[in-house]
């Protein structure tokens, strides 16, 4: 059996409606860089357990890979994403790592670029992949603008690292389910240093402000863990401070003139924001009047 040269890691619970698409993607990238390079990587999906359709299109999709079948490998373990990443990183057969969600694609040259720019070369170096929001409806082009101001920022996280990095650092913290991801991105930067990649994610969120309020509530309230375990780290006043949140990540490193070209989206996002605090102090309110008293 051949021995990859990155190995990508892929979240499922009841995906159905996500993985294929995600596993096209992939293939599809994977097969232009070993045209080029004659490299190639695996795929690892860590399943929690699905109910739905997820394994059985997975496998059907294994099996159409004829020759290349050992390039996907499926795993079943839980109980959140947190653990279901580190099963999968631990399995891994590759030097570097690139995790992904199921409802994520990623862009045709992605791939090749990674493995260019840092695996040939064998590059101890974390890299920011930037997460493009897809569609043409007002609420997916409003998202998309929001997220091109969090690339490489501490409002977001590397997504490729080498595995030795990853085990140094000591994994994603598995009693989180939010800012398990921040956590890692900081303790790998002191470990490290990063990159940006020019390739990118497609994020296919579920599309509607309904869907995205109960993302946010739902993850507001596990947001204590990580407030917890991050006590005194100075960043953690940008990544839940008023004034980074609102107006420094918008405004940093000449990101202003990009702004106020759709002032109106910056008035949108500027009240979800407020939403999304609002959720956030309800819900840690508690954690919050603890660390003040401190």
């Amino acid at each position: 059996m051949k021995i990859p040269y990155l190995s990508i890691i892929i979240t499922t619970r009841n995906e159905e409606l996500n993985i294929l698409r995600c596993l096209e993607s992939i293939s599809a990238a994977d097969l232009k860089c070993y045209a080029r390079s004659g490299l190639f990587s695996e795929i690892i999906i860590v399943d929690n357990f699905s109910t739905d359709r997820t394994i059985s299109i997975s496998e059907k999709f294994r099996s159409g890979l004829g020759g290349r079948d050992n390039s996907l490998r499926i795993i079943q373990s839980g109980p959140e994403r947190s653990a279901q990443r580190n099963t999968g990183i631990k399995n891994a057969g590759a030097e570097y790592i690139l995790y992904l969600d199921a409802d994520m694609t990623i862009s045709e040259d992605l791939l090749i670029e990674l493995f260019q720019k840092y695996i040939i070369p064998q590059r101890e170096v974390a890299v920011y992949i930037p997460e493009h929001i897809p569609g043409d409806r007002f609420w997916s082009r409003l998202r998309h603008f929001e997220r091109s101001f969090y690339n490489a920022t501490v409002i977001d996280a590397v997504r490729f690292f080498p595995k030795k990095i990853f085990m140094l650092a000591g994994g994603f913290p598995e009693t989180m389910t939010a800012g398990e991801d921040w956590f890692l991105d900081r303790k790998i930067r002191k470990l490290t240093g990063t990159s940006v990649s020019t390739g990118f994610i497609c994020h296919h969120e579920k599309s509607g402000i309904t869907a995205w309020f109960k993302k946010k509530y739902y993850y507001a309230e596990d947001f204590r863990y990580y407030l917890e375990k991050s006590a005194g780290e100075a960043e953690i006043k940008k990544q839940f401070g008023f004034y980074y949140r609102f107006f420094g990540v918008f405004t940093e490193n000449g990101k202003w003139q990009q702004a106020v070209q759709k002032p109106h989206y910056l008035l949108c996002i500027f009240f979800l924001k407020i939403i999304t605090g609002f959720f956030f102090y309800i819900k840690n309110i508690k954690i919050l009047h603890k660390k003040s008293d401190n």
